[in-house]
């Protein structure tokens, strides 16, 4: 693509065709560079530049020439930004970061000094160097890392907004050049590239007075363009979840009451796929497909924290019977499904899956600040492959602030995978107060099924949290909390005011290195409450379980006696099946669970209904 006019100033992302199907399916990702590590970072928290030292092997050859259109993503522990570059010195190996780096958090376990370099290419006079050049005359382009970096990966493309070309370079089997001689002499394949336009799709109520009752059935919507230097390049597009991406969705609705989207394809976007904003009532997407996002799948309401007005508030969505999957790739802290200042929203039903981050996200009200955020509603979903060891600090689930009346109820979490601590199931972070988490079951997650940070008037109850595990062989940092459950509230100030009532829970491990419990204060477990739960280890002997007190770890005789979990019992759970088989919903007639009172969990309707 030759001097082609974009109406954006990057461009991120293009979609190859499929010769069998006609779709422009194949997502054609920005060349970029292997995750590297810097040898050491500035950060300045008053004007937040930052800089960082490339070691003396990643910067053999690197110019500054070279990076000038260039992009660096840089890892922190709960996101990560994407930033243009301001200098590079070769003399010293130091890169400097365009603009400030908001919420920049640069946790060393987390981060790991992190980062990838982006679009780095050269201008070049020939037009055949290393595979890739421009079509037509003038100045080809070139991806020169250094050699360290090799060549341009196939099936990647670099843009320079200068010149404003395109270079693709090929993977094995297609052809580019349709004036190549062939013998036998055969029609030149072509290869065709689609490069989006559009921001936004379809926005109902955007542009005019209130939209009523609208329903959009068995449509595609396809193909969008992040619009990052637009909407947040200038501090790194960073942000919890992704949340900077405020200008653009493929599919937006704005003012409007009763708009659904039934039987619906959001496919192939460059932010979030579907944003309701906060002005609206109603509004539904049902036994719909979100697949392949540059952020992630669905976010209602809006980022403001505290007590929103009633009229800035999204009320009564829904999102039910629906797949949102393949997320992550230009903003890798987006969401599946994203509820911010919301009430009386539904999440039930729905398969959400390959992400960098959370699977659902509710809330936006750090700490114990009075809340209109209410009555959700987060059932019956199957959540899994979350994470998969690039961010840090997730959940399958994630609770923010206050919430009363909030139940996940019936969910499975499985597979999460962080890059450092973090790698959590359920999780109740800052303030989550007046929320039930019921009758979920989760397993095979980095660290720890249940996390707390603090909140008050939280219910556990009725849940199955099985195998901590670190995956043999994933990216990934240090591991905190190979546990359990965990409590982190801090030391000292309203962070250090939790609880939570831990009920008819079963809790097993089958790693000989994992606890039951971890926490960062010696109050953490101080104002919680257990009783009637089942904990077990198939790795080690029940004598080596240890249980939290003020005074340090203690038996579970000796915890007993304090007056926790007095009805409680350390016992094997008698599953029907195999542990490996992950079946945690049938239990042998005699299991100690029915003593309990402890309720086997059906999972046969978790997920999309058909």
């Amino acid at each position: 693509l030759n001097e082609t006019q974009f109406p954006q100033q990057f461009v991120r992302q293009m979609w190859a065709r499929d010769a069998t199907s006609g779709r422009f399916a194949r997502r054609v990702p920005l060349a970029t560079t292997p995750m590297l590590q810097y040898e050491s970072r500035t950060f300045d928290p008053t004007s937040q530049a930052v800089t960082v030292t490339l070691t003396a092997a990643d910067a053999a050859g690197l110019t500054w020439a070279m990076l000038k259109e260039a992009n660096i993503v840089l890892y922190h522990s709960w996101t990560s930004t994407t930033s243009q570059i301001a200098s590079y010195d070769a003399s010293t190996r130091v890169l400097t970061v365009a603009g400030p780096v908001s919420d920049a958090v640069f946790d060393g376990s987390a981060s790991g000094n992190r980062y990838r370099l982006l679009n780095v290419i050269r201008h070049h006079q020939s037009h055949a160097a290393e595979g890739a050049t421009a079509a037509g005359g003038g100045n080809g382009l070139v991806v020169s890392v250094a050699p360290r970096f090799a060549e341009m990966p196939a099936g990647t493309f670099v843009y320079s907004p200068s010149s404003r070309k395109i270079v693709y370079r090929a993977s094995a089997g297609e052809e580019v050049n349709s004036t190549r001689r062939r013998d036998p002499p055969a029609a030149p394949a072509m290869l065709h590239m689609l490069v989006p336009a559009l921001g936004t799709i379809v926005n109902v109520g955007g542009f005019s007075e209130a939209f009523y009752n609208v329903t959009f059935e068995n449509i595609t919507f396809a193909h969008t363009d992040s619009y990052l230097e637009e909407q947040c390049i200038s501090d790194g597009c960073s942000g919890q979840s992704g949340v900077a991406l405020q200008e653009e969705a493929a599919v937006q609705v704005t003012k409007s009451v009763g708009v659904t989207f039934l039987q619906c394809v959001i496919a192939h976007v460059g932010g979030y796929a579907l944003y309701v904003r906060g002005d609206t009532n109603q509004v539904s997407f049902h036994q719909g497909h979100i697949v392949d996002m540059g952020a992630g799948g669905v976010r209602v309401g809006e980022p403001s924290s505290g007590t929103a007005r009633l009229n800035t508030m999204a009320t009564a969505a829904s999102v039910h019977d629906s797949i949102v999957s393949d997320g992550g790739h230009i903003v890798e802290a987006g969401v599946g499904i994203f509820v911010l200042q919301a009430a009386s929203v539904s999440v039930t039903h729905n398969r959400i899956h390959d992400l960098y981050y959370t699977g659902v996200s509710t809330g936006w009200t750090w700490g114990y600040l009075p809340t209109l955020n209410m009555n959700l509603l987060v059932a019956k979903n199957e959540i899994y492959n979350i994470g998969r060891g690039l961010l840090s600090d997730m959940g399958c689930i994630y609770n923010l602030g206050m919430s009363p009346g909030t139940l996940f109820d019936h969910n499975v979490c499985h597979d999460v995978q962080s890059y450092g601590y973090g790698g959590w199931g359920l999780y109740s972070d800052e303030g989550s107060s007046h929320i039930t988490w019921a009758n979920n079951v989760v397993y095979r997650t980095k660290a720890a099924p249940y996390h707390q940070h603090y909140g008050l008037y939280v219910t556990v109850v009725n849940n199955v949290f099985a195998f901590p595990q670190v995956f043999e062989g994933a990216p990934s940092g240090p591991n905190w909390d190979f546990c359990g459950v965990r409590s982190s509230p801090a030391s000292s100030g309203y962070e250090s005011i939790t609880s939570f009532a831990f009920s008819r829970n079963i809790v097993l491990l089958r790693n000989a290195s994992a606890n039951l419990f971890f926490r960062t204060t010696e109050v953490a477990f101080a104002n919680t409450s257990f009783d009637f739960n089942l904990y077990w280890s198939y790795a080690t002997t029940p004598s080596s379980l240890w249980f939290p007190t003020w005074v340090g770890p203690t038996s579970f005789t000796q915890w007993q006696a304090l007056g926790h979990d007095v009805h409680g019992v350390v016992a094997d759970p008698q599953l029907t099946s195999p542990p490996d088989s992950l079946d945690f919903s049938h239990f042998s007639s005699t299991s100690p669970i029915w003593a309990l009172g402890i309720q086997p969990i059906s999972i046969a309707d978790v997920g999309p209904r058909p």
